[in-house]
């Protein structure tokens, strides 16, 4: 399943920006699967679990970008299990192109590991057309 993330600041429509266009949202993990997202826009991306891989999703932006710049990922864990060493308590940004991305979950040692139900993510991206 595949949800739409952001609440784009600038909205082009399709039509080539000459400013930078943010892109900003938040997606819930559960049984490393995006459950929730916070909303939609033209400008934005979606975002799906990478197939056979542990704690990898797939970030693909809704247009192509000659640039783009992750601003902020964080991980946010969930209301009440504990995230402990055993799932992800961290996470990586890895393979930043013009369309797409990917945001993987590291336990302490840095080992690719799967997110507690209920985690969060919070990512915010620049896109430039020049």
């Amino acid at each position: 399943m595949s949800y739409q993330v952001t609440t784009g600041i600038s909205v082009c429509q399709g039509a080539t920006a000459t400013i930078p266009v943010i892109m900003s949202g938040t997606f819930t993990i559960t049984s490393n699967a995006v459950s929730a997202s916070d909303g939609t826009s033209k400008c934005g991306y979606t975002v799906a679990a990478t197939a056979s891989t542990t704690g990898r999703f797939t970030v693909t932006l809704h247009r192509p970008f000659k640039r783009v710049v992750v601003v902020g990922c964080e991980l946010q864990g969930p209301d009440t299990a504990s995230i402990g060493n055993t799932t992800a308590n961290n996470l990586a940004v890895r393979n930043v192109s013009t369309t797409t991305l990917y945001v993987q979950g590291l336990n302490g040692t840095g080992v690719d590991t799967a997110f507690a139900d209920g985690s969060k993510v919070h990512l915010t991206l620049i896109g430039f057309d020049i």
